[in-house]
């Protein structure tokens, strides 16, 4: 789901491929699969608290959060 995210980042906007950006323009960029399962990481925390919390998704929200 993350690589279809990072493929599609231009149709949407989501703090995730945003966080995977970040990561790869570090100065020392980390490597796809390292940066890629960091993303699998906050994504699934952000899927638990929208779950739990029974709240949808909003991208400006997510971005002032982060």
């Amino acid at each position: 789901m993350i690589q279809t995210m990072i493929r599609l980042r231009k149709k949407t906007n989501s703090h995730i491929v945003d966080y995977y950006d970040k990561l790869k323009t570090q100065p020392q960029g980390k490597p796809h699969k390292v940066a890629s399962i960091a993303c699998v990481n906050k994504f699934l925390k952000v899927a638990l608290h929208l779950i739990t919390h029974n709240i949808t998704y909003d991208y400006e929200t997510a971005s002032t959060c982060s």
